[in-house]
């Protein structure tokens, strides 16, 4: 029995000794910082122009290429779909408004809560 419980141990010893396959699994990957900025890519037909509707009193969009100024995306997969309104406060509009600037102003994206022309 003896013999066995030191089998036991030795074993037990030796894998804790041993580096895990889980370790190796847990590394982060390493971030690999560019050389060089490439410059955008201007596709035709694009906007570098970003609306956010609040849409107070709810929003019916249409099923079509995106076009902010015909109420159309190509997002739904209705023919009509209506938005509830924005039912938070003021304040948090405001937050929201802030955070998607932020996160799109190194892409030298506009960001407006104005209703766009058409063609822009």
């Amino acid at each position: 029995m003896r013999q066995l419980l030191a089998v036991v141990f030795g074993i037990a010893a030796a894998s804790l000794a041993l580096p895990s396959a889980r370790a190796d699994l847990r590394r982060a990957a390493p971030i690999i910082e560019p050389t060089e900025r490439l410059p955008p890519v201007e596709l035709s037909g694009t906007s570098r122009v970003l609306w956010l509707d609040r849409c107070a009193s709810g929003c019916t969009i249409h099923l079509g290429p995106s076009d902010a100024a015909n109420d159309t995306s190509m997002i739904p997969k209705m023919e009509t779909s209506t938005l509830a309104p924005f039912a938070f406060t003021e304040a948090e509009w405001t937050q929201i408004v802030t955070c998607v600037s932020q996160v799109y102003s190194p892409f030298d994206i506009e960001v407006t809560e104005r209703r766009p022309a058409a063609g822009v």
